[in-house]
């Protein structure tokens, strides 16, 4: 499996913008990877300026730095438009205060499937400093070797419920210094 999972509603935002390359690679992808739709909302998160992820931001020894990431950078999404993506974040999330998580920032929460057939669940949250997209699926066994095929995500707990809370719990984590 590649990591890639139906978006679903989850790029709703980013509907009938005028994206730049990598952004306008989303549209039309109905299964991204997670770090496709992550770095897609840090991108609004940073007013418009798309950052190259990477996974290693900094490696030490013995105390001296020996590698630090520097992520290519270039504005792909006008300003106003990034407004517009954090205000539907906003407008469309759910208040994180109830899970808990203070300092947590609303999370917009959205997915593929509805009712009893829901098979992913995405929550995204977003601040000038950090963007983090948290994904929930199931699948199942294909066919074929090595191969799945989405299934359906238990409807108890409710997983929009129990998505928005992982994702507020590793924000936590993440903005506390504990998770870097």
């Amino acid at each position: 499996m590649d990591g890639a999972v139906e978006a679903g509603t989850a790029l709703d935002p980013f509907s009938r913008l005028p994206l730049g390359d990598p952004l306008n690679g989303l549209r039309g992808t109905a299964a991204p990877t997670p770090l496709k739709p992550a770095s897609a909302y840090a991108t609004p998160a940073a007013d418009g300026v798309y950052a190259t992820p990477y996974t290693v931001a900094k490696i030490t020894r013995d105390g001296r730095t020996v590698y630090t990431a520097h992520a290519d950078t270039r504005r792909v999404l006008e300003e106003k438009h990034a407004y517009g993506v954090r205000e539907k974040v906003l407008s469309g999330a759910v208040d994180r205060s109830s899970a808990g998580a203070d300092s947590a920032p609303t999370f917009l929460t959205a997915g593929a499937g509805g009712g009893i057939t829901r098979r992913t669940m995405w929550s995204t949250g977003l601040d000038s400093r950090l963007a983090l997209t948290v994904v929930r699926f199931a699948d199942r066994p294909g066919k074929k070797k090595n191969t799945t095929l989405p299934a359906q995500l238990p409807n108890d707990p409710p997983q929009d419920k129990e998505t928005e809370l992982t994702a507020a719990q590793i924000w936590e984590l993440a903005t506390s210094g504990h998770g870097t």
